[in-house]
């Protein structure tokens, strides 16, 4: 009989599951909240905010806002294992409420940069979702649709069976952020649906207060639902949890660096969140210089493109790691990843190529390639201690952050440069021109840098030594490892030797 926790009072796997489902409902929820402002942005810049460049003034906010995160996931990281990770994820919800309010009801350029930036503060919740999945990694998945995708693509589902083995452990983390990542994306696609149907009816304004109600309602339920995932034990002042942080910041990019391997994923990583920062931010106002889209056009090129990344999660995840872990023991995870690249490269190149509305609609699927995000954060982080696993976690949530304005600046830059192309006398020249794609000529060229990354990541093997030398070097000072309330005993002991 399996024993209960004291501060659950719950045994450790239905709190696993409990921590997962509410998890998901809150990927689910705060994407549909985020998908909503995504949808009707253009139109907000423009009709709201009457923004002399639409375009600048959005992709400035989506740089703010990764800016933000890019400062603060660190230190939110740190003060999680000393507060738990429910308080960081509702004081970031209840930024979204608030965010969400402001800008429905006070329009203001300079105020929509600032606010923007302020979400990038909300992303914590997701980075505290991602830190429970961490936590519960080492409970069997239940037999849901979770598990059902783990048993596809190879993860066991015994009880406590095989969790010493690290790249067991790997794969059900890999699947629980993929799946994770699946809802969200799915929440976007109803956010941005639903977000066109209401301003069709309803102002632009009430839209987006609207989506402050239901995050308000996502407060509510994770502050009365969601269990802890691991016991407040940080007794610091705030100073003092700061410069441990910046200590472990540097301890954590110090590890994601100790290993060939991990330096490889790293620059593959990079190279796909500038991909991913500049076509999802540009694509919306591409299509509109382009072809001249409406609302709903628009709308429908972004529920094309997130439906392609949760198609290109399920076809990673229950097709390609499957078939390649048939052909090869070695490292099926960037094999698998490599294909997916790969099989999206036609569609990138339909939008290098488009001149005709229907190239762009189709050429949206190619965005699917970033469905490898979540098995490149697994493979970076999953086979570190769990100790460890919050600053290292906190380290790439900066190195992402910082991928992601270089991206959306570098591809702002390029798309006005193209969009400005004497438009003023000639705008049919320049629309159809092949010079007006150049976003997506630099997106092909980025992703063949990363097949080719991939293709000679060096295997796991290599990393071993190294990665015992990182660790027995590292600079933090040995403290005792609290008890998460869902690890057992056994589980326990065995990160305390780490």
């Amino acid at each position: 009989m399996e024993a209960t926790t004291p501060l659950l009072g719950v045994r450790p796997s239905s709190a696993a599951e409990d921590v997962r489902r509410n998890v998901l409902l809150y990927m689910f929820c705060g994407s549909y909240v985020f998908g909503t402002l995504l949808a009707v942005r253009e139109d907000y810049t423009a009709k709201v905010l009457h923004a002399n460049d639409p375009v600048a003034v959005a992709t400035y906010a989506v740089a703010a806002y990764y800016l933000a995160h890019a400062l603060t996931a660190p230190f939110l990281g740190k003060l999680s294992d000393g507060v738990g990770r429910k308080p960081i994820m509702l004081l970031g919800i209840a930024m979204t409420t608030i965010v969400h309010a402001l800008v429905a009801l006070v329009p203001r350029v300079e105020l929509f940069v600032v606010l923007f930036g302020l979400l990038g503060l909300c992303d914590s919740s997701y980075t505290m979702g991602y830190l429970m999945l961490v936590d519960t990694s080492h409970r069997p998945l239940s037999p849901g649709i979770a598990g059902w995708m783990a048993r596809h693509a190879g993860v066991s589902d015994a009880e406590g069976g095989g969790d010493d083995d690290g790249s067991l452990v790997e794969r059900r983390v890999g699947v629980l952020f993929s799946f994770c990542w699946g809802f969200g994306l799915l929440g976007s696609c109803c956010g941005v649906g639903v977000a066109v149907a209401i301003t069709h009816f309803f102002s632009i304004r009430m839209t987006v207060g609207l989506a402050a109600g239901l995050s308000l309602f996502v407060f509510v339920r994770i502050a009365t639902a969601l269990p802890e995932t691991v016991e407040p034990s940080e007794k610091d002042n705030l100073l003092l949890l700061a410069e441990r942080a910046i200590t472990e910041q540097a301890a954590g990019a110090r590890l994601l660096l100790a290993t060939p391997r991990r330096r490889v994923l790293l620059l593959v990583n990079f190279f796909q969140h500038v991909v991913a920062a500049g076509s999802i931010t540009i694509l919306e106002y591409w299509v509109v210089f382009k072809f001249g889209f409406g609302i709903a056009l628009q709308a429908l090129t972004i529920v094309i493109a997130i439906l392609a990344v949760a198609g290109g999660v399920l076809v990673l995840q229950l097709g390609l790691i499957p078939l390649c872990a048939l052909f090869s023991d070695q490292e099926p995870v960037e094999r698998a990843a490599v294909l997916l690249v790969a099989v999206c490269l036609p569609a990138w190149t339909l939008l290098g190529l488009a001149t005709m509305p229907w190239m762009a609609l189709c050429g949206a699927v190619a965005i699917g390639s970033i469905a490898v995000f979540p098995e490149l954060r697994a493979l970076l982080t999953a086979d570190l201690p769990k100790a460890q696993q919050g600053f290292v976690q906190g380290a790439l949530a900066s190195v992402n952050s910082l991928s992601n304005i270089l991206g959306a600046v570098a591809m702002l830059a390029i798309f006005e440069h193209s969009a400005d192309d004497d438009t003023s006398h000639d705008s049919h020249r320049a629309r159809h021109s092949f010079f007006a794609n150049a976003i997506w000529h630099a997106i092909i060229a980025c992703e063949i840098v990363v097949i080719i990354l991939l293709h000679n990541a060096p295997p796991r093997g290599d990393d071993d030594s190294a990665s015992s030398s990182s660790s027995s070097s590292s600079p933090l000072p040995a403290k005792p490892v609290t008890a998460s309330p869902l690890l057992d005993d056994d589980d326990t002991t065995k990160f305390q030797k780490h």
